[in-house]
């Protein structure tokens, strides 16, 4: 049986024939087994930087993966309401493992995303007259202060998702008060509208929000307010909006990239707090990285040593590296996040002892290392496979990466 960090996870024997390994924010000091109502379980081992969930009756791994996550946040609801261990999970999506049955077949997937970082450069602009004098540009007017900023400023910091779309709508609503004061005993839902129709009319909504069938306000009001921040807000209320739910985490990461264009436009045009908007576009990401990975090929290797970015691949870490077959993903990649899947028989790891690093090479350069957090045993696995992305972040963009 495969282990991780000492823990059971692809074992050909268990009744449970899948699972998957999610990483911890905070440091685990107990030792755990959490039998959920389903029947399911979810282990913590002290020291190890992973929770394991353990299922049965799931195959395919984007099942595997919702259904383990569901899994292991209901095993840490349940030690947190005992008072045993406050524990989270983070970057679930970007760093974890996968397991599952095909027939008889042991299959187990790790997945390493690293993000890429751009700072696209802000253009400048010359403007001259018909004899090609330069004509000088206004300066642009002083910012204004306002109190909305430390609401940005705070979910700008925050990694969590749903925190953030707390504080930019308080922005947003400070924002709106600012433009358009709430009148005495005016019905929150009134203002909500006739303040989003006094921004309209100074600056089209629509040019940030996106265009709508009918009345933009209304459609705001809907999607923003009573979609999102109301199920936000008050749990009593249903539908709801759970914190860790996939499903819901989609539903607000779209209505905060909204919200947040909204409180932007904003600033902008009544406080003067232009931000710089110089971005590369996902076509651009893709020029840059598809080629790359259309031809490139994943190593995986036993050694455990720290990385180093001097390592390349005549470094000894390297030395009795097993290449996988690898292909450009598509299936597994998304606007600003293209992937590579590389699959490897483990008889064909015999060498190994482990399993540590995997390093994506192209052209005989080392592009990408990428490390499992905790001792992996690959004993009574049939098939490894790893997936390996590289996802976009503009430095210069509202943050949009939050950790789940």
């Amino acid at each position: 049986m495969a282990t991780l960090a000492g823990m059971t996870i692809a074992d050909r024997n268990s009744p449970f024939e899948s699972g998957a390994a999610f990483l911890l924010a905070q440091k685990c000091d107990i030792d755990a087994l959490v039998t959920l109502p389903s029947g399911w379980e979810v282990e913590l081992r002290s020291g190890s930087p992973y929770v394991v969930a353990r299922i049965k009756g799931v195959s395919s791994p984007t099942d595997v993966f919702s259904a383990c996550h569901e899994a292991a946040q209901q095993g840490l609801d349940l030690l947190a309401a005992q008072g045993k261990a406050h524990l989270s999970t983070r970057n679930a999506s970007d760093e974890c493992l996968l397991w599952w049955r095909e027939s008889s077949i042991q299959v187990l997937r790790v997945i390493l995303v690293n993000t890429l970082s751009v700072t696209v450069g802000i253009p400048t602009l010359t403007v001259t007259d018909q004899h090609g004098n330069v004509i000088p540009q206004l300066s642009p007017l002083p910012i204004i202060y306002h109190e909305s900023f430390r609401y940005i400023r705070l979910s700008e910091v925050t990694d969590d998702l749903f925190d953030a779309f707390r504080n930019m709508y308080l922005a947003f609503e400070a924002l709106l008060g600012h433009v358009a004061p709430r009148h005495k005993k005016e019905r929150e839902g009134a203002w909500l509208k006739r303040a989003l129709a006094t921004v309209d009319t100074a600056v089209p909504l629509s040019a940030v929000y996106g265009s709508t069938t009918g009345n933009i306000t209304e459609h705001i009001y809907q999607e923003i307010y009573i979609d999102i921040r109301c199920a936000i807000f008050h749990s009593k209320n249903s539908p709801r909006l759970l914190p860790h739910d996939l499903a819901d985490r989609r539903r607000v990461s779209e209505g905060l990239r909204k919200l947040t264009r909204i409180v932007l436009l904003i600033a902008d045009h009544w406080l003067h707090a232009r931000r710089p908007t110089g971005v590369m576009t996902y076509a651009g990401f893709d020029l840059m990285t598809m080629q790359i990975l259309q031809a490139s090929e994943i190593l995986v290797s036993d050694n455990d040593t720290p990385f180093n970015r001097q390592e390349t691949l005549v470094s000894p870490v390297y030395d009795d590296a097993v290449p996988m077959a690898t292909r450009h993903a598509p299936d597994l990649s998304e606007p600003g996040l293209n992937c590579v899947l590389g699959v490897v028989d483990v008889a064909q790891l015999c060498g190994l002892q482990k399993i540590a690093r995997f390093g994506l090479k192209h052209d005989n350069h080392l592009i990408i290392v990428s490390t499992v957090a905790a001792e992996l045993n690959q004993d009574g696995v049939d098939r490894l496979e790893a997936q390996l992305g590289v996802q976009l972040r503009n430095t210069r963009e509202p943050k949009r990466l939050y950790k789940m």
